[in-house]
Protein backbone atom coordinates (compact mmCIF):
# COMPACT_ATOMS: atom_id res chain seq x y z
CA UNK A 1 0.00 0.00 0.00
CA UNK A 2 1.39 3.40 -0.95
CA UNK A 3 0.75 6.26 1.37
CA UNK A 4 1.99 9.73 1.99
CA UNK A 5 1.72 10.67 5.62
CA UNK A 6 2.95 13.99 6.82
CA UNK A 7 3.71 14.21 10.49
CA UNK A 8 4.47 17.87 10.64
CA UNK A 9 3.93 21.11 12.44
CA UNK A 10 4.11 24.41 10.67
CA UNK A 11 5.15 27.58 12.49
CA UNK A 12 1.72 29.08 11.87
CA UNK A 13 -0.19 26.20 13.40
CA UNK A 14 -0.17 23.98 16.42
CA UNK A 15 -0.08 20.22 16.55
CA UNK A 16 -2.40 18.64 19.08
CA UNK A 17 -1.46 15.23 20.35
CA UNK A 18 -2.85 13.10 23.15
CA UNK A 19 -0.84 13.47 26.30
CA UNK A 20 0.21 10.15 27.81
CA UNK A 21 -0.59 11.61 31.25
CA UNK A 22 -4.27 12.11 30.60
CA UNK A 23 -6.52 11.02 27.78
CA UNK A 24 -8.79 13.94 28.68
CA UNK A 25 -6.16 16.51 27.71
CA UNK A 26 -4.29 17.28 24.50
CA UNK A 27 -0.79 18.77 24.45
CA UNK A 28 -0.26 21.59 21.94
CA UNK A 29 3.11 21.96 20.20
CA UNK A 30 4.72 24.99 18.59
CA UNK A 31 7.98 25.67 16.75
CA UNK A 32 11.33 26.17 18.45
CA UNK A 33 15.03 25.94 17.60
CA UNK A 34 16.00 22.43 16.53
CA UNK A 35 17.95 20.63 19.25
CA UNK A 36 21.16 18.94 18.06
CA UNK A 37 20.46 15.75 20.04
CA UNK A 38 17.06 15.41 18.38
CA UNK A 39 18.34 15.99 14.84
CA UNK A 40 21.29 13.64 15.39
CA UNK A 41 18.97 10.89 16.68
CA UNK A 42 16.79 11.34 13.60
CA UNK A 43 19.68 11.41 11.13
CA UNK A 44 21.33 8.40 12.77
CA UNK A 45 18.08 6.46 12.66
CA UNK A 46 17.39 7.45 9.05
CA UNK A 47 20.86 6.50 7.86
CA UNK A 48 20.55 3.10 9.54
CA UNK A 49 17.33 2.12 7.74
CA UNK A 50 19.20 0.59 4.81
CA UNK A 51 17.25 2.80 2.40
CA UNK A 52 18.75 5.84 0.65
CA UNK A 53 16.92 9.13 1.13
CA UNK A 54 17.37 12.77 0.25
CA UNK A 55 16.47 15.66 2.54
CA UNK A 56 15.49 19.28 2.08
CA UNK A 57 14.07 21.90 4.44
CA UNK A 58 10.96 23.65 3.18
CA UNK A 59 10.25 27.36 3.51
CA UNK A 60 8.48 26.98 6.89
CA UNK A 61 11.20 24.93 8.58
CA UNK A 62 9.98 21.39 8.04
CA UNK A 63 12.68 18.80 7.37
CA UNK A 64 11.35 16.81 4.42
CA UNK A 65 12.61 13.31 3.62
CA UNK A 66 12.16 12.03 0.07
CA UNK A 67 13.12 8.72 -1.56
CA UNK A 68 16.09 8.90 -3.91
CA UNK A 69 14.12 6.88 -6.48
CA UNK A 70 11.03 8.22 -8.24
CA UNK A 71 8.40 6.55 -6.02
CA UNK A 72 5.75 6.97 -3.36
CA UNK A 73 6.57 6.66 0.32
CA UNK A 74 5.43 3.22 1.57
CA UNK A 75 5.27 3.10 5.37
CA UNK A 76 3.91 -0.46 5.18
CA UNK A 77 6.83 -1.58 3.00
CA UNK A 78 10.37 -0.40 2.45
CA UNK A 79 9.85 2.85 4.38
CA UNK A 80 8.86 1.24 7.69
CA UNK A 81 12.20 2.32 9.14
CA UNK A 82 11.62 5.92 8.04
CA UNK A 83 8.21 5.84 9.71
CA UNK A 84 9.77 4.66 12.98
CA UNK A 85 12.43 7.40 12.77
CA UNK A 86 9.70 10.02 12.35
CA UNK A 87 7.76 8.61 15.30
CA UNK A 88 10.93 8.70 17.43
CA UNK A 89 11.35 12.49 17.00
CA UNK A 90 7.86 13.65 16.05
CA UNK A 91 7.26 15.54 19.29
CA UNK A 92 10.62 17.36 19.12
CA UNK A 93 11.30 17.93 15.40
CA UNK A 94 9.25 19.19 12.48
CA UNK A 95 9.71 16.39 9.96
CA UNK A 96 7.76 14.96 7.03
CA UNK A 97 8.05 12.32 4.32
CA UNK A 98 7.14 13.15 0.74
CA UNK A 99 6.69 11.19 -2.47
CA UNK A 100 9.00 11.78 -5.41
CA UNK A 101 6.48 10.56 -8.00
CA UNK A 102 5.56 14.12 -8.95
CA UNK A 103 8.55 16.40 -9.38
CA UNK A 104 8.54 19.56 -7.28
CA UNK A 105 10.94 22.48 -7.23
CA UNK A 106 12.02 21.72 -3.65
CA UNK A 107 13.23 18.27 -4.73
CA UNK A 108 15.94 19.93 -6.82
CA UNK A 109 17.43 21.35 -3.60
CA UNK A 110 17.80 18.04 -1.79
CA UNK A 111 20.97 16.56 -0.38
CA UNK A 112 21.70 12.89 0.42
CA UNK A 113 20.71 12.10 4.00
CA UNK A 114 24.11 10.53 4.64
CA UNK A 115 25.74 13.96 4.13
CA UNK A 116 23.29 15.94 6.29
CA UNK A 117 24.43 17.34 9.65
CA UNK A 118 22.66 19.26 12.39
CA UNK A 119 24.52 22.38 11.29
CA UNK A 120 23.27 21.96 7.69
CA UNK A 121 19.68 21.60 8.94
CA UNK A 122 20.01 24.78 11.02
CA UNK A 123 21.51 26.69 8.06
CA UNK A 124 18.53 25.59 5.96
CA UNK A 125 16.07 26.81 8.62
CA UNK A 126 14.93 23.48 10.11
CA UNK A 127 12.80 23.80 13.25
CA UNK A 128 12.03 21.71 16.29
CA UNK A 129 8.86 21.38 18.36
CA UNK A 130 8.11 22.31 21.95
CA UNK A 131 5.01 21.89 24.13
CA UNK A 132 3.24 25.24 24.41
CA UNK A 133 0.10 24.32 26.29
CA UNK A 134 -2.63 21.85 27.12
CA UNK A 135 -6.31 21.92 26.28
CA UNK A 136 -9.20 19.53 26.94
CA UNK A 137 -9.63 16.83 24.32
CA UNK A 138 -12.62 17.11 22.01
CA UNK A 139 -15.41 14.73 22.90
CA UNK A 140 -17.07 12.89 20.07
CA UNK A 141 -20.56 11.46 20.24
CA UNK A 142 -21.79 8.68 18.04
Amino acid sequence: MSALILLVLSPMSMLAMASPQSVNNVTLYGPEQLDSQVSNVFLGCLNNTGVDYNIYVDDIGITVVVPTANRDVDFDGEDQGLFQCIIDVNLRMQVAAESTVYSRDENENTAPSISITHEWLIEQGALGNTPIGVRPAMKYTA
